[in-house]
């Protein structure tokens, strides 16, 4: 009895276009604008050349649900883990920047059909937590190592278009995301300097100002599974 009701449920919701669902993705992040900001600061250290973000590996999860067979929104969590500096120049004490970058976005979208597949466009915010790592060791033989991260966490928003294609309860999925973080701003950089010449290895925590006069956008090109239970 209780089977016919599930199975009688079901189909009325997926006849009213219902459903809830779970996907995985993964892909490129190309960043648009660069590690330094307006005032030729590399993260608030002097003046380089070279500072444009480089390309990083993008992958991510998401749960999505369907109100009508044309509209639908999503909760998804993506993580960039490894955007280097193109064309990096050594800079006096600091090594390469890194920078890392988890979006949490919730966003609706609007599909339809083209073929025996469908067409989507979809907009969105959410928080992204961005880290740029910075290390470095200055003076006579490099005396002193300084390691510390920048946490650059901000509001943001996006865009997306695709196209997917279903089959039974599986939805192949592939398109680009335009995501912008609003991360203007002054923000606190809290690291650690060890001494290790001569070798006492005392360690201090300082902290210093870093101004940001820049937001940052990633393109994301992606493609993707997503599984429906419904």
């Amino acid at each position: 009895m209780w089977k016919i009701i599930a199975a009688a449920a079901a189909t009325a919701a997926t006849a009213h276009g219902l459903g809830f669902g779970v996907g995985a993705f993964g892909g490129v992040a190309l960043p648009e604008g660069d590690l330094a900001a307006q005032d030729g600061r590399v993260i608030g250290y002097g003046s380089l050349e070279g500072g444009d973000a480089g390309s990083s590996a993008a992958w991510g999860g998401k749960a999505l649900a369907s109100i009508t067979p044309a509209l639908g929104v999503e909760f998804a969590v993506a993580y960039h883990p490894n955007h280097g500096t193109k064309n990096w120049e050594e800079h006096r004490w600091l090594d390469e920047p890194k920078l890392t970058l988890v979006p949490i976005t919730l966003g609706g979208r609007y599909s339809f059909a083209v073929g025996t597949g469908r067409v989507y466009v979809g907009a969105g915010g959410g928080y992204f937590l961005e880290t740029v790592g910075l290390y470095g060791g200055w003076g006579a033989a490099e005396s002193f190592i300084a390691r510390g991260d920048v946490n650059i966490n901000a509001p943001g928003a996006y865009v997306a278009a695709g196209l997917t294609y279903r089959l039974g309860k599986l939805e192949l999925e592939a398109g680009p995301r335009v995501i912008e973080v609003w991360n203007k701003g002054e923000y606190d950089y809290t690291y650690e300097v060890t001494k290790i010449f001569p070798p006492t290895f005392e360690t201090e925590v300082r902290s210093a100002d870093i101004y940001k006069g820049f937001n940052d956008r990633f393109i994301n090109v992606l493609v993707g599974v997503n599984y429906y239970f419904l």
